[in-house]
């Protein structure tokens, strides 16, 4: 007969915070960013948000008490069809501890000693628990790290003085070769971009072929990806023709064509 049922789970399993979306949102972000790169966030109360989390993650990636397993692991007990007699307990408890001593306190909480009881039918062997609560240490340990980073991110500025029509100019301007000497379509300072001036025409294919193109202003990737592909496209066009710099929009050719 079994007498270990009388163990009680107490307040020893700790349950994740309720993460906002908004903090969720972030998080997942970041985790798809490399480990070196910048990171943003758009309000100061986002930083104020992680900061206020890092201290309960902190305790989560602790290491777990024994008290905390023994509470995990007896819930397990009324759970299965074999669970382990009187006397057997503390072997199987022990074997626990050796096995998974690098999981941390969040890692045993309720919500994973509820997936455990659905799960196991009959009590688990240490590999088999190690393959349900792996996932959910390593998430604990990524919250953790993610938090940190948001919690001291900057705040993002998004940019100004840039209207659609100056944008899809320049986009022509970059791809025939004719950028201003002196471009800023990301200006931040002010609150209306000024018209670029000293203008230089020069083919496009001339300036891809006898130098290196003329410097970028800090544009988007996806608006240096279009200028790329335009450019491209111009090149092929080009490569079996004259060198002479591409007709404008409206102009006439030399043998009279529009």
């Amino acid at each position: 007969m079994n007498n270990i049922t009388t163990i009680s789970r107490g307040p020893l399993l700790r349950r994740e915070p309720k993460l906002s979306a908004t903090v969720r949102g972030a998080l997942d972000h970041i985790a798809e960013l490399a480990y070196d790169a910048k990171v943003t966030v758009l309000r100061e109360s986002d930083r104020v948000d992680a900061a206020g989390l890092v201290p309960e993650y902190e305790r989560l990636c602790a290491p777990a008490q024994r008290s905390t397993i023994e509470a995990w692991l007896g819930m397990l007990v009324s759970a299965v069809r074999n669970p382990p007699e009187e006397g057997q307990f503390e072997g199987r408890l022990r074997s626990m501890i050796i096995g998974l001593h690098d999981f941390p306190l969040g890692t045993w909480s309720e919500d994973t000693a509820r997936e455990a009881m659905r799960r196991f039918q009959f009590w688990p062997a240490v590999a088999d628990v190690d393959e349900l609560l792996r996932p959910a240490a390593e998430r604990v340990h990524r919250t953790l790290r993610n938090l940190r980073r948001m919690a001291t991110a900057e705040i993002f500025v998004p940019a100004r003085g840039v209207t659609q029509e100056q944008e899809r100019a320049y986009i022509r301007e970059a791809v025939l070769g004719r950028l201003p000497a002196q471009p800023d379509v990301t200006d931040r300072g002010r609150d209306s971009a000024e018209t670029p001036r000293d203008v230089t025409p020069s083919p496009a294919r001339e300036i891809l072929k006898d130098r290196a193109p003329p410097p970028m202003p800090p544009t988007s990737a996806l608006l240096q990806d279009v200028i790329r592909a335009a450019r491209q496209r111009l090149m092929e066009g080009s490569s079996g023709g004259s060198r002479a710099a591409p007709a404008r929009e409206g102009q006439q050719t030399s043998d009279g064509e529009a």
